[in-house]
């Protein structure tokens, strides 16, 4: 299992992520993708990390310097490499430092037991340029997943996303992101299975979470949302597009000052099916769409709206 724990992102592009295992299998994840971001960590580990019985791999070791203007991507690539196929491993971004790194790929698989521990912060230049990616985090292909108690904040795009991944939980995130902010989307889950997701608090420009075509057995439970758009599934069917998504349910959730509700949006033209969805025990507070089944999806682009 994977766990990521505690990403904090303070503007533009930054990421930060702790990744920890416990008993369960980690070979199977085989892509974990970090874009640009700042992110910081307080998570804490109990002294000499006794928590963790395998090797510590401190990325200062492989050349990082934490002075916050270094260039570190090589360094926090070589780290991984090392750390990634050792047993029970901990790589380790050390507290109270900042490391500058840009978009980067982590690939796996990993050793059984591999944990990514972020205690300072690491962030991205400066300069948007040299960014390729204006995601905050990104899963693809993984399974067994963990993210636990992270903050992410202020992404310019989607702030955690999963493509093809499953058997994720995701517990205690918090994403900030300005009201105004567009398509700074929470969390979006896509062709993924068997995701549970508790205890989070979104607030952000756009859906505080999305669950797109080829998602299933998705459950989510104490979810706070506002602002934003509320809790999409779709949008669907794009393009004259086929889609099917099945048993979402979500049970406890509490949304202020959003947009939306909950919500079903599929584009005209579109086919597939929408089966077995239940939102249960939902709490809204000053929305302006409480519940919304919008056929007729068009995402500010009139031209492509005309009747199907």
């Amino acid at each position: 299992m994977v766990n990521i724990k505690r990403l904090t992102f303070l503007a533009l592009q930054f990421i930060s992520i702790y990744v920890a295992a416990d008993d369960a299998p980690f070979p199977e994840t085989s892509l974990v993708r970090f874009n640009n971001r700042t992110l910081k960590t307080t998570s804490r580990l109990k002294a000499g990390y006794d928590l963790y019985a395998g090797r510590v791999f401190n990325v200062e070791a492989y050349g990082a310097v934490g002075n916050g203007i270094q260039d570190n991507t090589q360094a926090f690539a070589i780290a991984w490499n090392v750390a990634c196929k050792a047993s029970k491993a901990v790589l380790l971004v050390p507290g109270k430092k900042i490391f500058q790194i840009n978009n980067s790929v982590f690939q796996g698989p990993c050793s059984p037991g591999f944990t990514f521990k972020i205690e300072g912060t690491i962030t991205a230049p400066q300069d948007p340029a040299k960014w390729n990616n204006t995601n905050a985090v990104d899963f693809a292909n993984s399974s067994w997943i963990t993210v636990a108690e992270l903050t992410i904040t202020k992404s310019p795009s989607i702030h955690l996303t999963f493509n093809d991944c499953e058997f994720v939980r995701i517990r205690a995130v918090q994403i900030m992101s300005p009201a105004y902010s567009m398509n700074t989307d929470g969390i979006d889950i896509l062709t993924s299975k068997n995701f549970e997701v508790i205890d989070c608090v979104i607030s952000t420009g756009d859906d505080c979470m999305a669950l797109g075509n080829g998602s299933s057995h998705i459950l989510i439970r104490n979810l706070t949302c506002g602002p934003g758009h509320g809790i999409s599934i779709g949008s669907l069917g794009k393009f004259n597009s086929s889609a099917e998504v099945s048993t979402i349910h979500i049970d406890g959730a509490k949304l202020t000052e959003t947009q939306n509700g909950v919500r079903i949006k599929t584009w005209q033209g579109g086919s597939g099916m929408i089966s077995d969805i239940q939102f249960k025990n939902i709490e809204m507070v000053n929305v302006h769409n409480p519940i919304i089944i919008d056929q007729y999806y068009c995402a500010n682009t009139p031209n492509l709206c005309h009747n199907q």
